[in-house]
């Protein structure tokens, strides 16, 4: 298992930013923005209490995948995984999981939305990569966590833009 934590601050106050980042037209603008393709969006709870999605897009997987892994893998994936958050309590605490599709394994992670001292939200990611794969599952792992760590970056850059456009 291969894990990394990131961490973002982003613009707003934490009780304004969970009330965006729960709302299914959030989950499709941020995916649009960053050229999602045959973008699925499934909300499975939206109440007082959590928000959770699930979201099915196409990926191209090959063209990123180092050439041990390229065997692998599609040139293109439907990439599904979820997404919650509870909106309750001082710190929201949240999670994501996504399975790498033909592969046993995936990525989990713990988020959390709190106050960065200076009127912004920051958010946390706690993130364990874990592939279940002989021989090259370790590598594979390790190309997993950076990808997802780029991926978050990503994620961070398009909450921005939203949030801007949208507090």
């Amino acid at each position: 298992m291969k894990s990394f934590t990131d961490s973002y601050e982003i613009p707003g106050a934490v009780d304004q930013v969970i009330g965006l980042l729960t709302t299914e037209h959030y989950v499709d603008q941020k995916y649009r923005s960053m050229g999602a393709q045959q973008l699925r969006i499934t909300v499975l709870e939206d109440s007082d209490e959590k928000f959770h999605s699930r979201v099915e897009r196409i990926v191209n997987m090959r063209a990123k995948a180092p050439s041990f892994a390229k065997r692998l893998v599609k040139e293109e994936m439907v990439m599904v995984h979820e997404i919650w958050w509870h909106k309750q309590g001082e710190t929201k605490q949240g999670g994501f999981k996504a399975a790498l599709p033909g592969v046993s394994g995936g990525i989990e992670a713990d988020l959390f939305l709190e106050d960065s001292g200076n009127g912004n939200a920051q958010i946390r990611i706690v993130a364990q990569v874990s592939i279940n794969v002989p021989i090259i599952g370790g590598k594979l792992e390790s190309f997993l966590a950076n990808s997802a760590s780029d991926k978050f970056q990503d994620d961070i850059a398009a909450t921005r833009a939203y949030l801007e456009k949208n507090l």
